[in-house]
């Protein structure tokens, strides 16, 4: 079942220069600075690390490693033929995978296609933020093996973006609208593209 919630209330710390104007809202390059205090919130709850799918070049799992640092954050992105992502977004795919955040000692970059993830290689993994390939196929594959994982633990959360999307990413809605809010509990954060699930 999908509900709504508000806008978590969060403080974060962030390098001010990663900020860009977009569509009349401060944010990363992707993400709003509402999705990114609400992103770091769930990471603060979630009693574990995190792998961040889609991390590109970094500045989300940047902004993570430097709120959570005594996490890891695992930053999946691939850099090579990956014929499940739609047209639409191959121009995101980075040169350096999470070049923004390679400094920071809790963050580990990982250029595999996410479908492939063994996160029994992982370290105690709580929360998952999906952001990478927005084609059907991919949502669903990345969401499965996030929930079973979880499921194998103790729980913990799993957060999409670009929920509120049209056009070429309305696949992420397709597939929480009718796989996953049928199944489970699933809230859209108001006045974000985020959609949050307890595991």
């Amino acid at each position: 079942m999908l509900s709504e919630i508000a806008a978590p209330k969060h403080a974060i710390l962030f390098n001010k220069e990663w900020l860009v104007r977009s569509n009349n809202r401060w944010g990363l390059a992707y993400t709003s600075l509402e999705e990114l205090i609400a992103i770091c919130h769930f990471a603060s709850i979630c009693d574990g690390n995190i792998v961040e799918i889609g991390c590109n070049e970094g500045y989300t799992t940047a902004a993570l490693a430097v709120n959570h640092p005594g996490r890891l954050i695992y930053a999946i992105d691939y850099i090579g033929t990956n014929s499940t992502m739609r047209p639409e977004q191959r121009h995101e795919m980075p040169s350096v995978i999470a070049r923004q955040a390679r400094n920071f000692s809790n963050v580990r970059p990982i250029n595999q296609d996410s479908t492939t993830l063994d996160y029994s290689k992982l370290s105690n993994v709580r929360m998952v933020f999906i952001d990478g390939g927005h084609h059907f196929e991919q949502v669903k594959a990345d969401s499965e093996l996030a929930i079973t994982h979880l499921r194998s633990q103790c729980g913990g959360y799993i957060l999409w973006h670009d929920y509120d999307s049209v056009g070429p990413y309305i696949d992420v809605k397709r597939y929480i609208d009718t796989e996953l809010a049928p199944k489970c509990q699933v809230h859209r954060i108001l006045n974000t593209g985020l959609v949050v699930a307890k595991i």
